[in-house]
């Protein structure tokens, strides 16, 4: 049995997904699920759960809106979204958690970890949500093949901790727009080249601790003055576009041209 294998490094780092699928199992009309007018996940390799149920390959379960999906690390699942996207989620060296459909308007939210969707021709949203929990200020609308990963906190502490948090999205093909904050920044890729934009949140924050002071005046009162404990805290966040990449990069992923045939069949 013939078996490919995907390895998809988003980063400098060297940070990769890799899983393999055999190709014999691989139906264009049956990726994941039995119907187009439902959403379905399916597991691809190592441990994934729609809420607290394993998913398991192969095999289809349906999920409502609002469902979590979660890979440990290594693991990978696949989701079906009625005729809007077929994705796959994590695969990468940390675990990768979505919550599908969380309210209108948004295919998934994306809490940590990695994503890579194809759509057909019609763009769709996804949240990222660098800073945990529901507080998404990153949106992806994607029309084509992009990949997302959300990578975990960075940091760095002294008399100001701050907090850097990161995404990498690359657009494989189609167009991409990306809006964070009070910026927007959009294109695609050309060719057999691939498009790729990051985001940088940073939050900080500083502690002063309370202080006493003694003084004693000439005529010998003696007088103290305390300053109060307080804490001060400012927040950014940036898009950085790195542009058009020659090569496809990880765009030659087996994921990407299978995601791809799928919503167009």
């Amino acid at each position: 049995m013939a078996i490919s294998l995907l390895a998809v490094s988003l980063c400098g780092g060297g940070v990769a997904w890799a899983w393999s699928v055999p190709d014999s199992l691989i139906d264009s009309s049956k990726w994941c699920g039995h119907s187009l007018t439902r959403d379905w996940a399916c597991g691809r390799q190592g441990s994934a759960f729609a809420g607290t149920v394993p998913l398991h390959f192969p095999g289809a379960r349906h999920i409502d809106p609002g469902t979590q999906v979660l890979t440990e690390e290594k693991a990978s699942a696949r989701i079906s979204l009625r005729n809007q996207a077929r994705c796959t989620i994590g695969g990468g060296e940390t675990s990768s958690e979505v919550i599908t459909r969380p309210r209108d308007g948004i295919l998934l939210r994306q809490q940590f970890g990695d994503s890579a969707c194809a759509t057909p021709q019609h763009p769709v949203w996804i949240e990222l949500c660098a800073g945990g929990g529901d507080d998404c200020i990153t949106r992806l609308r994607v029309e084509g093949t992009a990949l997302a990963r959300v990578f975990s906190p960075e940091v760095t502490a002294s008399a100001t901790e701050t907090v850097y948090r990161r995404m990498r999205i690359v657009s494989c093909s189609g167009q991409i727009s990306l809006r964070a904050g009070e910026q927007v920044v959009a294109g695609g890729a050309r060719g057999r080249n691939r498009y790729v934009l990051e985001v940088v949140e940073t939050s900080s924050r500083t502690e002063s601790q309370a202080t006493t002071v003694t003084t004693e005046t000439p005529d010998g009162t003696i007088i103290t003055a305390t300053s109060g404990a307080g804490s001060a805290s400012s927040s950014a966040i940036s898009i950085i576009e790195i542009g058009e990449l020659p090569g496809r990069g990880p765009c030659t992923a087996s994921f990407v041209s299978e995601g791809e045939r799928t919503v167009e069949g």
